[in-house]
């Protein structure tokens, strides 16, 4: 077998690459910027799990099991990795700001607990304001996870890369894949604006750039770009990290990192429509 070829340099083709020379195998990693340059090294490294307003049981319980096993593997990554990714396990609020919501999430608490899900509790105003003192007070409760927690998105990537470069593979970055040859059905490799790629195998971890490599898929798939800020290093917040949905197309969340640094940041309304 030729080498396999993963286009994208974020935490989906950061893992790959990782996994892969761990089996042995001989692994490309192309990267059209930096590692982490896109999403994965720009975003508030919460780690969540059974997000959302699930309220199938055996959909909440199945999800659980993936989210269960990601967090494994982020302690997987602590003792094998050479880059501290700063996770802690500071666990994890979804907030809520009106009666609406409350009775929603005091609902769900009840289903999942049902479920068989032993880790979620449920915190009315009094329970959150006592965890976190300075929330404000129009916030009225929340579900909260002490398994959940942040990493430092960033190091996570590179530090994935940085050892899978120790275990044999190449890597390139500043180097767009434009392309994915396919002849007769079958994958032949990949171009770039110097030269061609011979592979049988080539994994897209790229996101909103896939219909770009695609053009013939007909993938539709909507970019979504939220907002954030960083602040300077911070004292420590003494609490988990949070989100908060505020109105129909906007959940804000922060995540404090090692350094100190405050991270805020939500949505910026519903992904844009693709252009036809």
């Amino acid at each position: 077998m030729n080498e396999i070829i993963v286009v994208g340099g974020g935490l989906a083709g950061a893992s790959t690459t990782y996994h892969l020379t761990k089996l042995g195998y001989k692994v490309v990693l192309f990267e059209m910027g930096n590692i982490a340059s896109g999403a994965s090294g720009r975003n508030g490294g919460q780690v969540l799990q059974c997000e959302g307003k699930d309220s199938d049981p055996y959909v909440i319980m199945d999800r659980l099991k993936y989210t269960k096993k990601h967090v494994e593997l982020l302690h997987q990554y602590e003792e094998e990795l050479d880059f501290d990714i700063e996770f802690n396990q500071i666990g994890s609020l979804d907030m809520v700001a009106n009666d609406e919501e409350f009775e929603e999430i005091k609902a769900l608490y009840a289903i999942q607990t049902k479920a068989g899900d032993n880790e979620v509790e449920f915190l009315d105003w009094k329970g959150l304001h006592k965890l976190n003192p300075y929330f404000a007070d129009f916030l009225q409760g929340a579900r909260f996870r002490w398994t959940d927690g942040n990493i430092n998105s960033l190091f996570l990537v590179n530090g994935l890369v940085d050892m899978s470069i120790k275990q044999g593979a190449r890597v390139y970055t500043w180097n767009k894949v434009e392309s994915v040859i396919i002849e007769s059905g079958k994958v032949k490799g990949i171009k770039t604006k110097d030269k061609n790629y011979p592979c049988d195998i080539v994994v897209l971890a790229t996101s909103f750039w896939t219909r770009e490599l695609l053009p013939d898929f007909g993938l539709r798939i909507f970019p979504h770009r939220p907002v954030c800020c960083i602040s300077e290093p911070y004292p420590e917040v003494n609490g988990p990290a949070f989100e908060v949905k505020m109105g129909d197309d906007i959940t804000w969340g922060a995540t404090q990192f090692k350094g100190g640094h405050l991270l805020t940041g939500g949505g910026a309304g519903r992904p844009r429509k693709l252009e036809e």
